[in-house]
């Protein structure tokens, strides 16, 4: 009797979508690999540390984009107060209205509106 064998998950930006890889789309990573694993049987064992830290780099590198978009660096999270001030109200309308914005909750409880969720919410209601 076989074991069942868990789906397979795309990667991020390969086409795939929520079905997974398609088969011929993605690389053979064995073969890429390959160069890396023979370097590795020859390093002594002491080293092996060193080179599982620099692989966890080359992912994070991957994984995560070194600087982030210039979007998302101009973003910020605007106070109630602010919120009052962009959409000329009060900060009382605003706290009274919070289920109608754009908010983000914060794990200390607060709340706050992205700058950029803010203006898109804005722009859809005055059309």
């Amino acid at each position: 009797m076989g074991t069942a064998r868990a789906p397979r998950r795309g990667i991020a930006g390969v086409s795939g979508g929520a079905q997974g890889p398609q088969p011929g789309i993605l690389p053979d990573f064995s073969a890429l690999l390959a160069p890396v694993r023979e370097a590795a049987r020859e390093l002594p064992r002491a080293a092996l540390p060193a080179l599982c830290g620099a692989l966890a780099a080359v992912q994070a590198e991957i994984l995560m984009p070194a600087e982030p978009s210039a979007s998302a660096a101009a973003d910020r999270l605007l106070t109630p107060e602010e919120v009052g001030q962009r959409m000329n109200r009060s900060r009382d309308w605003t706290y009274r209205h919070r289920h109608e914005l754009p908010l983000t909750r914060l794990s200390s409880g607060r709340w706050g509106v992205s700058e950029a969720r803010l203006k898109r919410w804005m722009a859809a209601r005055s059309s």
